[in-house]
């Protein structure tokens, strides 16, 4: 499948990427380095009870990497092969160091989808709503004018 990755924001600890698998854009990619270890039963609670039984035995203090993949279509989270192709971008993007933990997670959000088609007079309600999906969100106040260095499209 051919697609396209764009930078849409780069700030301290938060990156978000637009992909576009030809010819639409397909999901945003919001990456968040929270700067703490995973909890077994906050991040990853699908593991527990089937492989571990407590935070004790849990025992990963390394760095947690959220991935959040907001879809734009409910289609997209059902067909397997799209998902799989989505995650494999996302796990991508996410450098391998024996200190990091990602988790990935999927999500359909219709108002974010809003949000991004109305951007370009609005931006920051968009990213302000998206930031709200992290950890660490302190705030953000921008115009579209001040971010357009961030606007460049990378092909992969």
């Amino acid at each position: 499948m051919d697609y396209k990755i764009k930078l849409e924001l780069n700030i301290q600890d938060i990156m978000v990427f637009v992909i576009e698998i030809e010819p639409h854009e397909t999901a945003i990619i919001l990456y968040e380095d929270t700067r703490r270890s995973g909890n077994l039963l906050e991040d990853f609670s699908f593991l527990y009870p089937n492989f571990y039984q407590s935070e004790k035995e849990w025992d990963d203090f390394r760095n947690l990497i959220k991935a959040t993949v907001f879809v734009f279509k409910k289609s997209l989270l059902e067909d397997e092969e799209m998902k799989d192709f989505l995650l494999y971008i996302a796990e991508s993007m996410i450098e391998y160091k024996p200190e990091v933990n990602p988790k990935i997670e999927f999500k359909l959000d219709k108002t974010l989808f809003e949000y991004y088609c109305e951007k370009d007079s609005d931006y920051n309600r968009f990213i302000k709503y998206l930031l709200s999906f992290t950890e660490n969100y302190n705030g953000f106040d921008a115009s579209i004018t001040d971010s357009n260095h961030l606007m460049q499209k990378l092909i992969l």
